[in-house]
């Protein structure tokens, strides 16, 4: 990655076992060179990625959730008051 100057960061230091590997981190934008690297070099590299919080998504949960809340709250309240109305 050096050669190709694809910036990376490595926890050499901070691993106590590099048995199982190295772990490298790379920027979102240079995965597909780094993906030809690997094919061109014949180099099989797992992948563990930390997924971002997509905070879209986030968002799209709290509309559902909310309107979900809604629509429960108006159908206890439409029971309470066919109840107070047809039975008092």
């Amino acid at each position: 990655m050096n050669r190709k100057q694809i910036p990376f960061y490595s926890e050499i230091n901070e691993q106590p076992d590099i048995a199982e590997g190295i772990r490298y981190f790379i920027l979102d934008t240079d995965r597909g060179k780094v993906d030809k690297l690997l094919i061109e070099n014949d180099i099989i590299a797992s992948t563990e990625t930390i997924s971002n919080y997509d905070f879209r998504n986030q968002k799209k949960f709290y509309k559902v959730y909310v309107w979900a809340a809604i629509i429960i709250t108006l159908l206890i309240a439409i029971g309470l008051i066919t109840e107070f109305v047809f039975y008092s």
